[in-house]
């Protein structure tokens, strides 16, 4: 059986996980700790959501994904301009979204 670190049942938590996060950044948009638990939860989310799909459209869901997070973003930044987690995290998505280099030719 596969480990329970890629077995969709645990998808559940890890959005449950990321829900609590969002409520913790909607509280208080300088919880660096918040940030950084969703910057390690939404890659294992992303990866458990596209398993068995193209690259392409792991990719397009990638770009969702990061949209979504810089809608979240968007308020954080406005809020509190000086606070320094919200654009830890910015530039964390920005460095997270480039796309994935081409393959190789042999």
């Amino acid at each position: 059986s596969p480990p329970p670190s890629s077995s969709p049942e645990i998808l559940p938590l890890l959005q449950s996980e990321l829900n609590f996060t969002t409520h913790l950044i909607s509280s208080n948009f300088s919880n660096y700790s918040a940030y950084h638990y969703r910057s390690h939860l939404l890659p294992v989310i992303l990866h458990l959501q596209t398993l068995g799909q193209s690259p392409a459209e792991t990719y397009s869901a990638k770009l969702s994904q990061t949209k979504e997070e810089l809608k979240l973003l968007q308020s954080a930044i406005f809020t509190e301009p000086s606070d320094q987690s919200s654009w830890w995290y910015y530039r964390h998505l920005l460095n997270s979204s480039s796309p994935p280099p081409p393959p190789l030719s042999t």
